[in-house]
């Protein structure tokens, strides 16, 4: 548990270098391109822009000569950077604790195995199996505990999950977009690590998402291989509900009921695959009709 404990730091700790540096490298480099001429509306005539990083609407004119550009520009990286690290911190709180519920479960996997194990040999037959029982009794409530822990935990992320899948999807596509799309090999290279980022966020909340159904899964064969032969009736009807509880496997959920796990994950990256190429298609029939409208 605590190589858990220190493991989910260290995850939590490389996205929150990663958000600042990520920014870093986008603003330095933004503010090294070259200011480029364009029409400004609010004042009719033509002035100095310099694109910012990250698009956002600002209620006033953001041009680099004529209007408020450095108030733009220092507003984004305060709203990008507590935006971001807040969506982290929401999002790692739910993978962290199935990592540790994973954990729990294999700490308890390995309970089950002790169970016929290093019991004090004066003991009579009947005292055997008290205390046998009584350790299987302590080990299936601490099951049923990570059970309601696991169920609790999905009712109150359920829901942000399928917004968020379905967010990260938009950005993959989007950012792929404009990846492609971008000649300035600086603006496209941290557009490619947003990219990085999202699908790496949506491979490991599937990926956790799963490995504690297979977790659960692997009790099965512990519990199979239980002194059964040399217990009573009693313990022998615990342990065939406990096998039937543990064959019904527990699956987080997004929204609706839909299970969280790679298959999730792959139908994701093939939706936002299929939205970019919907996008690059409509884009590219755009331009023959222009060109052949010019000819």
């Amino acid at each position: 548990m605590l190589g858990t404990r220190i493991r989910c730091q260290r995850i939590i700790k490389t996205y929150l270098i990663f958000v600042p540096l990520n920014l870093l490298v986008a603003y330095v480099m933004n503010y090294l391109s070259s200011p480029v001429e364009k029409w400004n509306p609010s004042l009719n005539k033509t002035s100095l822009y310099r694109e910012y990083p990250y698009p956002l609407w600002y209620p006033f004119d953001t041009s680099l000569s004529d209007g408020y550009y450095w108030c733009g520009f220092l507003y984004q990286p305060y709203a990008f950077y507590f935006l971001i690290n807040g969506f982290f911190c929401v999002d790692w709180l739910c993978i962290c604790t199935i990592i540790h519920l994973t954990s729990f479960v294999d700490v308890l996997r390995h309970a089950f195995d002790s169970v016929d194990k290093n019991v004090d040999q004066s003991l009579n037959e009947d005292e055997h199996l008290k205390v046998k029982e009584k350790r299987l009794i302590i080990c299936i409530d601490q099951l049923k505990d990570i059970y309601e822990c696991a169920s609790g935990l999905n009712k109150v992320f359920s829901s942000q999950l399928l917004i968020q899948e379905l967010c990260m999807t938009g950005v993959v596509c989007c950012c792929l977009y404009r990846v492609t799309s971008e000649k300035e090999a600086v603006e496209a290279g941290y557009l490619s690590s947003m990219v990085a980022a999202a699908f790496v966020e949506l491979f490991t909340v599937s990926w956790f998402n799963q490995g504690f159904t297979l977790e659960i899964f692997r009790l099965l064969p512990t519990i199979y291989e239980l002194d059964w032969l040399n217990y009573n009736v009693k313990m022998r009807k615990i342990l065939v509900f406990l096998i039937a509880r543990v064959q019904k496997p527990f699956y987080f959920t997004m929204g609706l009921g839909f299970a969280l796990d790679m298959t999730v994950f792959i139908t994701m990256i093939k939706t936002s695959y299929s939205f970019y190429a919907l996008i690059t298609q409509s884009e590219v029939r755009s331009t023959q009709v222009g060109q052949s409208f010019d000819n």
